[in-house]
């Protein structure tokens, strides 16, 4: 007997449904790079793959495109959707004056804030209805916001820790146009110095920045060449090609986490050693000793800092990450700018690190005036 499927009609999909959204996305030949992971009762883990990263669609999602133009459709509807939510959480969160509370649940492993909503993972001023978002977010009357936040952070404290093991390459990291991307592109002999010039004038290399940029990133974090290859969209063999320049380019940081002081406790867990901070950390696996070092003194050296401006008479009304945010009275913009610099001085007299820490800040009447 031979059988037959009948098409009786068609519904709409919903692209609120997530089963749907992804079918679809499977059927472009969606491969994801970012996951949820969720611990099961029975002690499993659960990996969940994910469509969007705070509110934005990932990566992965965004290459289908190319071969389905509706995937652009799906991005602006999931922005869209994300912006709704954040005002509303704006809403949902005022007080009783028209204020609305900056929230953390605990801190890190390495003692950095975990910020909850409705204050966290605001979109920034270059993306959609991010200035709109941001705006709301107002001085009173007769005073405005200061932002001020610590220039290249973690970029910083890491050539700290490289200085003793890899200086040429610290001093060529410092100057002014450095492109820490290109220079990896550079060494792995991907591209040649006339190749960045040009790319300077023209932007000619922005696609073989990105990968550089995205193996930059992922890699000091201990990512494998499977996880570099669905983030960064390549095949797995160039992910191996990327690591590899990386890491004999760096070669440093893997001489930093050998050196890097660790103990074990009776209850068998690892604890790692601060030597700018003096606290000891805790670690969760070996191949997290270098972020677990630099995070917690990026951490280390904000808080100094921050402790000065508020010594100094600033009033601190936010803080996220390496940005502080200040209530200013209006008029007072000089002598703010003039403290925030003095904390800083005494922040990198302190802590006498093998890089100088800075700071710019800027004034403004709503948050998206200010970072």
């Amino acid at each position: 007997m031979q059988t037959f499927n009948v098409i009786d009609g068609y519904v709409d999909g919903n692209p609120a449904s997530h089963v749907q959204v992804k079918d679809w996305l499977y059927s472009l030949g969606w491969q994801p790079c970012t996951f949820d992971y969720k611990r099961e009762p029975n002690g499993d883990t659960r990996t969940i793959p994910q469509v969007r990263e705070d509110g934005e669609l990932t990566e992965s999602v965004i290459r289908l495109a190319d071969v389905d133009p509706a995937v652009k459709v799906l991005e602006g509807l999931s922005i869209v959707q994300h912006r709704i939510g954040v005002v509303k959480s704006f809403l949902n969160a005022l007080d009783s004056e028209g204020y609305v509370f900056a929230g953390v649940h605990g801190l890190t492993n390495t003692l950095r804030f975990k910020h909850v909503k409705p204050l966290a993972n605001l979109p920034s001023v270059d993306k959609a209805y991010g200035e709109d978002i941001r705006g709301l977010l107002i001085a009173p009357e007769g005073y405005v916001l200061c932002g001020a936040d610590m220039d290249s952070l973690e970029q910083n404290t890491k050539m700290h820790y490289m200085t003793p093991y890899d200086p040429e390459y610290v001093a060529t990291q410092q100057t002014e146009d450095f492109d820490a991307h290109l220079d990896l592109a550079k060494f792995a002999g991907a591209v040649t110095e006339e190749q960045i010039e040009e790319h300077k004038r023209t932007g000619s290399l922005k696609s073989v920045r990105k990968s550089y940029k995205v193996t930059n990133y992922s890699a000091t974090y201990g990512i494998k060449p499977l996880g570099l290859s669905r983030r960064g969209g390549f095949s797995v063999k160039d992910a191996e090609k990327l690591l590899d320049a990386f890491w004999k380019r760096n070669w440093a940081l893997e001489a930093i986490a050998k050196d890097a002081k660790v103990k074990t406790t009776r209850d068998g867990k690892m604890w790692l050693y601060n030597t700018v901070s003096g606290f000891w950390y805790s670690l969760r696996y070996e191949k997290d000793k270098f972020s677990t070092l630099n995070q917690s003194t990026g951490v280390y050296c904000f808080d100094t800092w921050l402790d000065n401006c508020i010594n100094l008479g600033l009033s601190a009304i936010g803080q996220f990450h390496d940005e502080a945010i200040f209530l200013v009275k209006k008029g007072d913009e000089p002598k703010t700018a003039v403290a925030v610099s003095k904390a800083m001085d005494e922040t990198n007299d302190k802590l006498k690190l093998n890089v100088t820490l800075s700071t710019a800040p800027e004034f403004g009447d709503n948050y998206s005036e200010i970072h």
